[in-house]
Parts: structure tokens; sequence; C-alpha cells
């Protein structure tokens, strides 16, 4: 029996900000303003150098917290 190797790919985006930048290209809107979107890439920035990690999913009460 052949083996099949299913390889999953996000077609949307492994971080939140490029969530809401491929929802804005394909003309659903976005849930975050301009000002907020950047505050979100800042913060996966921050959390990348901590920890290393590719995929991130920050939450609005955290892009809130960010003055």
């Amino acid at each position: 029996m052949p083996e099949i190797i299913i390889k999953w790919k996000l077609k949307h985006g492994k971080t939140r900000s490029e969530i809401e930048q491929n929802l804005l290209k394909e003309g659903w809107g976005s849930s975050l303003t301009e000002e907020q979107l950047d505050k979100c890439s800042f913060l996966e920035k921050k959390w990348k150098d901590q920890t290393g990690a590719e995929y991130s999913r920050i939450k609005t009460k955290d892009i809130y917290k960010v003055k």
C-alpha cells in the first residue's frame, strides 16, 4: 500500500498581522486599524525574538496595552 504524504499549508498566514493583510487584499476588510496593525506586528517581532516561534496569534487586549 502506498504512503500518502499530506503537507498542510496555512493559506491565510502565520501571524495575525499577515492574516489581516491578506483579508484586506481579498476585500474582506480588517478587524484592526492601521495603528493597531503596526502595534500587532511590533508585538509579533518582539515575541519571535524572545521565543523563536514562527506562529503567533496576538490577542486584541495585548494590542491595546502597547503605547
